[in-house]
């Protein structure tokens, strides 16, 4: 099913005292410039994926990409 393609999810933990907003930002960006990077450009096809918090603890949150 995934021989032309595949959706992958990340889970990137951040401290829980991390401002959100740009913690999303910042992945957005770096998500997009790999998806631009000549090595990467046929690989990456979407990048306008779901992305947000996943998890919120007393420790930490976990952003989906």
């Amino acid at each position: 099913m995934s021989r032309t393609g595949a959706w992958t999810d990340f889970q990137i933990e951040v401290a829980y005292n991390t401002d959100i907003d740009f913690a999303l930002v910042v992945v957005r960006e770096t998500v997009d410039r790999l998806a631009h990077a000549s090595e990467w450009r046929s690989s990456i096809l979407d990048t306008h994926g779901l992305l947000g918090v996943e998890q919120l603890s007393r420790t930490s949150n976990v952003i989906w990409v």
